[in-house]
């Protein structure tokens, strides 16, 4: 048992030693001494896999990242130093959505990190945060030498969201910077902590500039500015309909919301969302708009605030929570992530054994009993109706569907698989976007599916992502069909 033991402690070692080998700025944080070595060896390892996975593997790895919040913060530190672009991106995207507010401290240690994509990460981290500890790290940073414009953009539009007025002076010296996007961002963080003496420089960045940056953040960062004028240029941008109306919409909204009481925000947001107009915008305004609606409902963290976001059909506001750490299911319920599904959902618990009682044969909603196939209806139905079969068809060797796309966002559908007992009738779809509304046909050659006249039954897997979104959604559904 003691050889045992000491071959354990021997392993634990080589493992906290691979994960820190090549970055040592992972041995200083709090969670590489309290989380389990060998779930981060583990995720690690996952992570290093991302490049060559498929979607569904993609999803998984997200997930299992997002699970093991303790585990995931040094690896996403390690991928942020280490890894491929891909991946880099991904540990950037998660470390900002997961609120690490526990790791406040390791957050301002790596905004003070050499490397520019560590450093930047962890400021936008430390922003979307708000800890009152960040404002005089980026008070320090900005009083720095030699930073490049990523690290100048994150300190300022941090600084402008934390701060104070007494911090205008520091930002205003950037108002003469060589980048015009630079330039740009510290008008608006004056222009956040009451300064509007820049409004003009913003107006014209978005009609003469040529620097794409710069002419969206300009075009953001009006919102800050509550004044006809500017009201004035971004109605302009929605009416021209330009590459930038996404943009003017969302600063519109945003000057409204800065107006309104703390009391007030969630009765905004929720009817927003909700809004005739929002349906009328295209699917890029919308999702552009409705991704800030969703992310200051999360950052509410109020029981009304969650209570609104578990009802969203497009399942961005329960990511963000479960993302956030944040519990949103009430017992009986336990929080339930179907098989190879990135969405997280509710499931009924009665016995509090935290097993769904789905899983243990008990139905949530009512089912067709042990009825023999031969009697059991025709059907082809999903889980979720934002994605649904309308019709169908199945024959000897092939099988038709029609899939009908209800999300209310157009949808890139990658693959549709359908198995029926050994046998599996897959589709790598070659028109992959379905229109929000849109009902297109997919055919299914060389499925051998039995006997004229026999009955089948078979389970429908389809796998997604919204349109401009990198979440990878898996759907589910059934099919029991006569053979034609």
């Amino acid at each position: 048992m003691a050889d045992y033991i000491k071959i354990k402690l021997f392993a634990a070692l080589l493992i906290f030693l691979f994960l820190v080998g090549c970055s040592g700025r992972i041995s200083t944080h709090p969670a590489q001494k309290e989380a389990d070595l060998d779930k981060q060896a583990e995720l690690l390892e996952l992570m290093q896999k991302y490049d060559d996975a498929d979607l569904r593997e993609k999803s998984d790895i997200m997930h299992e990242l997002i699970e093991n919040r303790d585990s995931a913060f040094p690896v996403l530190i390690k991928t942020l130093s280490d890894g491929s672009r891909g991946q880099k991106r991904i540990a950037a995207s998660l470390i900002y959505n997961m609120h690490y507010k526990e790791e406040v401290d390791s957050l301002i240690e790596l905004a003070k990190d050499e490397d520019s994509m560590t450093s930047t990460s962890a400021i936008n981290a430390l922003r979307n945060i708000g800890d009152e500890k960040v404002a005089p790290v980026m008070r320090d940073i900005l009083k720095g030498k030699n930073l490049d414009d990523d690290r100048k953009i994150s300190a300022l539009l941090t600084l402008g969201v934390l701060g104070s007025k007494s911090d205008i002076d520091l930002i205003k010296k950037y108002l003469d910077d060589g980048s015009e996007a630079v330039q740009v961002i510290a008008a608006s963080a004056m222009a956040a902590l009451g300064d509007n003496s820049e409004e003009d420089l913003l107006i014209r960045i978005i009609i003469e500039s040529k620097d794409t940056f710069a002419k969206k953040y300009a075009i953001q960062g009006l919102a800050n500015f509550d004044t006809e004028k500017s009201k004035k240029k971004l109605e302009e941008l929605v009416e021209k309909k330009p590459t930038w109306s996404a943009y003017a919409i969302l600063s519109l909204e945003q000057q409204k919301y800065r107006k309104i009481s703390q009391s007030e925000k969630l009765d905004f947001l929720s009817e927003l969302v909700n809004s005739q107009e929002i349906k009328q915008y295209s699917e890029y305004e919308k999702s552009i708009l409705l991704d800030w609606a969703f992310e200051e409902l999360a950052n509410m963290e109020t029981k009304e605030a969650i209570e609104f976001l578990k009802t969203d059909p497009y399942n961005t506001g329960l990511y963000l929570l479960k993302a956030r750490g944040i519990s949103f299911c009430d017992k009986p319920y336990i929080e339930f992530k179907p098989y190879n599904e990135f969405g997280y959902f509710c499931c009924l618990d009665e016995n509090n054994n935290n097993i769904c009682d789905r899983e243990e044969g008990k139905e949530e909603l009512i089912e067709e009993k042990d009825i023999p196939l031969e009697e059991k209806a025709e059907k082809c139905e999903t889980k979720n109706t934002a994605i649904s079969c309308e019709d169908f068809s199945v024959y000897e060797d092939k099988i038709i569907l029609k899939i009908r796309n209800n999300i209310g966002k157009n949808v890139d559908l990658s693959s549709i698989k359908i198995t029926t007992g050994d046998i599996i009738c897959s589709e790598e779809t070659e028109e992959r976007i379905l229109i929000n509304g849109e009902t297109k046909t997919f055919t299914f050659d060389d499925c051998q599916t039995g006997e004229k006249g026999q009955k089948i039954e078979a389970e429908i897997e389809l796998v997604y992502n919204l349109v401009g979104s990198q979440i990878i959604m898996n759907r589910f559904g059934d099919l029991i069909a006569e053979v034609g």
